[in-house]
């Protein structure tokens, strides 16, 4: 039996499905076994954005009315207080000692 629909092939019901799995909230690793996939990344490559999920985010963003959330693109830098630590000695560039002596016969 063969379903006619133009412009479709038969990988996009795979993918419609692995969205829908995930859209329910089906945890990922279920969503894994039931496709096969092994691996996270090759899972999230079925993670296709669509109109309908821009429109929802931006809906959900001009609804927020909550407090602003701290967002840090980068560490901040470590502050000290009080004196500086002690480094360990710098270690000799000279010279190793062998871990076994050779010895003349």
């Amino acid at each position: 039996m063969t379903i006619k629909m133009a412009g479709r092939i038969p990988h996009d019901l795979r993918r419609s499905g692995i969205k829908h799995y995930v859209e329910a909230g089906v945890p990922p690793q279920v969503v894994m076994r039931w496709s096969g996939h092994r691996t996270m990344s090759t899972l999230l490559r079925y993670a296709i954005i669509d109109l309908d999920d821009l429109r929802r985010a931006g809906k959900k963003a001009s609804d927020y009315q909550g407090q602003p959330t701290a967002v840090r693109l980068f560490p901040a830098p470590e502050t000290r207080t009080g004196p500086v630590p002690a480094q360990a000695p710098a270690k000799s560039r000279g010279r190793r000692k062998a871990a076994v002596e050779l010895r003349a016969s």
